[in-house]
Parts: C-alpha cells; structure tokens; sequence
C-alpha cells in the first residue's frame, strides 16, 4: 500500500514502513492511525516510535559503533581501549560502559554526545559487566577477581576482598571491593532483590554461577521470635484480659515491623546502597518476609550453582525473577528462578537451542528469549510461557551479542564473523536491515539516553 509517499507493507502483528531510503517496522495499529491521518489531510505525522540508539563493541578495532535504533542508521564510531568485549548502559541511558579487555580498563561514554569521560582501571583481562539499578554500583568480573566501583570511579579496587562487613559509598569516588572468583569469568548480571541485590557470575570453566551477595544480609530470626523478648512479654502480659487485646498486639507488631524496616535501611545505607535504590527495594518487600530480622555479615559468594558445559551470557527477565544463561559447550539455556535472597536462586529448566549459543536477551514483556547460536549462524526465539524454540532465524557469521529495542519491536546481532549487526523485526521475526560496523562485533546494548 502507498499514501502520501509512505510505502506500507502489513504483515499481522506489525508493518513495514518506508519513507524515503528509511525503512522501519512499527505496529499495525500505529501504521492505522498514521494512514488515516493521512487521509484526513494531515501532512506532519506524529514520531512513529521515541529514538534510541544501539551501542556496539567492535573488537578488532578498538571502536564502539552507535546506531539509531529508529532508521538503523550507523551515525558514529567512537575510539576506546583494547579489544572492547562486553559493555552495559545505566538505566537512565546517560552513561554506557565499555570493557576494554586488552586494556584492562573500562571506557565510560556519555550518549549526550558520544564521547569517552573517564576510564577506569580494573583486573586483568576483564569480561562481563552489570550494573545495578540505581546505576550507583559498576561489576566487572576479571581473570583475577571481580572489581567493583561507583559511577564516577577513575579506579576499582585491586586488593583481595576481606569478607567484613566495610562501608562503601556509592555515590563517591572509590567504593568497595575486590571478591575472587577462582577463573576468568565471562558475563555478569545484576539482580534486584528487597536489600539492594546480588551478583550472578558466569564461571566458563567451572561450569557454575557464583552468586555474589553485594549488600550482605543474613536471616537470623523472625518477628515473631522478637515478640518474646521481655519487652514485648511485658506488653502481652498487660493486655492478658484486655478486650482490645487483638488491636493491640497487632499495634505492637506493627511498630516492630516498622522498627525492623528502619534497621533494614540503616544496614542498607551503611552498605552503600543509594537512597532511591532503597526506597525502591523496601517498596516491593513481600509481607512475609517483612516479618523477619535480618543482620549484616561479610561479603561473601553465596552459593554456586551448577549450570551447562562453559556458560557464557546471562540475561534477566522482568523484575529480575528468572536469569537465562547460554551454556556454549552443552547447546542450552539454563533458566534460574531468583530469589528474595541469593542463596534461594535455583535451576527450574534447560532448554536445548542450537549450537555454540552465546548471547542471550529478552523481550521487554518477559514473553520472547533471544539467543544468538553462532555455531549455525541463527538466531533461536524460545517462548517463555512454554520454554520451546519457536523459530530459528538466519542472521551474520559467529552472532554474538544481542540486545532488543526499548519496545521490543526490534533485535539487533553482532555478527563478529562479519562484521555486521543483523536488525530483525519481531513482528514477523525476519531480519530487515544488515548495517556495516566495525571489525569483529561482539557485544550490544541499547540506550535511550
């Protein structure tokens, strides 16, 4: 269909849309209202979609190409370190951060004007990289250990990690520490959860996650163990025969709990955890567990769990509930259930993909999983409702990283073999647009700062 020097080309769920050389892949009902505008006579039709742009590493070249994620349009190329491998955006789009793995640091672009600010030293040999959610806190795992250090770092720390209780503040130069993790780890992924979080590492030669706490809490009792205490003795004793003797004591629980919140928040605040992170953190802690008393304790790995042969990527689904990790040795995803806490993370399935899978991501609405299998050069979509493959798509030589757009309308490929993002939409899960980056792409991120 043409109108008003648009070409349209429905398809189902979505359209093509080209105007001019610029082709894009917008919803069916977004494609309705722009024809009958043009119909009615309106001849300046609305942003079809907000723009963002796609970060790529390039690791042959020692660039970072970006991407406007709209037109699929290379529009800069930005010099960092040695062999940028794995980068991550902060979750308000301003910063992107990139692992310079021949370089042993991490090159900190602004998206304002795509510029590296800083850069910051780390182990030697570094890989993944994640961010937590107020973006106050930067991991980086390395051959020698995982580094950790705040937003506005020049330097991470580099002695062992202690495992006592230390005071970190996020928001200042240099925070943190420094915790082994026995090998060169490949990818890492933050998870949210009610005391600011914890760390899954992917341990490519021990075939493990080591799940690092990063505010260390530790259950020690229940509210409920707390009533007994002599005071809350005395005031049951004091309602014994009291008609409102139920009001109360729900009074009394009410005021310990809010006693034990104020307690979860100091311990949070004396462990670096940002404000906003907190408030964010104790909004969504379940009832239940409300009713218990935590204590602080080192830092330490949590627990390990046992995943695939070398697992390589990790991607969190919505409100961090599951964590998907491509197994490149074994063909498969394993699917780990998060917990409130780190050591309560648990496999609940593994689902066979194709061969050599490496990166991994997922749609917006938690629905689609992504996962770039470089042994075959496709790109498998397993339906999370069923956990099946439900289709396979052809994209570049060796995929590797892989990233979907804010709306999920569109997945972008580093095809490191060739020296290509593939831009599939996901409407008809074809691929639209092959863009020219840099040499050996490997990694992909999208921001919308």
């Amino acid at each position: 269909m043409q109108r008003g020097g648009l070409i349209v080309l429905l398809t189902g769920r979505g359209s093509f849309v080209r105007a001019g050389p610029v082709l894009l892949y917008v919803s069916t009902r977004r494609v309705l209202a722009l024809l009958m505008l043009l119909v009615l006579g309106v001849t300046a039709p609305p942003a079809l979609a907000a723009q963002y742009f796609v970060y790529v590493t390039n690791a042959g070249s020692g660039t970072v190409s970006v991407i406007d994620g709209i037109s699929g349009s290379l529009v800069k190329t930005i010099p960092v370190g040695r062999g940028p491998a794995f980068l991550a955006v902060i979750p308000d789009g301003k910063r992107v951060y990139v692992v310079n793995h021949g370089s042993n640091t991490v090159s900190v672009i602004d998206t304002a004007n795509n510029r590296v600010i800083r850069t910051v030293a780390v182990g030697e040999n570094p890989g993944g990289i994640a961010i937590s959610p107020d973006g106050g806190a930067i991991y980086v795992a390395s051959a020698d250990g995982m580094s950790q250090f705040s937003a506005s770092a020049t330097k991470a720390s580099t002695g062992p990690f202690t495992y006592q209780p230390t005071s970190c503040n996020m928001a200042g130069a240099h925070c943190a520490g420094y915790i082994p993790v026995v090998e060169p780890a490949a990818m890492v992924a933050f998870v949210a959860s009610a005391f600011g979080g914890y760390v899954y590492v992917a341990m490519y030669k021990a075939n493990q996650i080591a799940v690092i706490d990063t505010v260390d809490v530790k259950e020690t009792t229940t509210l409920a163990s707390e009533v007994t205490n002599s005071k809350a003795k005395m005031a049951l004793l004091a309602l014994a025969g009291n008609a409102n003797a139920g009001a109360q004591m729900a009074q009394i629980e009410a005021r310990m709990r809010a006693r034990l919140l104020l307690r979860m928040r100091k311990h949070m605040s004396r462990k670096g955890v940002s404000p906003q992170l907190q408030q964010l953190m104790l909004a969504q802690f379940p009832k239940q567990v409300q009713q218990k008393h935590f204590q602080g304790r080192g830092a330490t790995i949590s627990k390990y769990i046992a995943v695939g042969k070398h697992p390589f990527a990790i991607a969190m689904g919505p409100n961090d509930e599951r964590a998907y990790i491509t197994n490149s040795g074994s063909d498969s995803v394993t699917v780990i259930e998060a917990g409130a806490f780190a050591r309560q993370s648990r496999v609940i399935k593994t689902i066979p993909v194709g061969p050599n899978p490496r990166g991994v991501a997922v749609s917006p609405n938690g629905r689609w999983i992504y996962v770039t299998d470089s042994g075959n050069a496709t790109v498998s979509i397993i339906d999370a409702a069923t956990d099946a493959i439900v289709k396979t798509i052809g994209v570049g030589s060796d995929p590797a990283g892989i990233a979907v757009s804010p709306d999920g309308s569109l997945v972008f490929v580093a095809n490191a073999g060739s020296n290509t993002v593939s831009m599939i939409a996901t409407g008809p899960d074809v691929v639209v647009k092959t863009i020219d980056v840099g040499k050996t792409p490997f990694d992909v991120a999208v921001s919308t700062g």
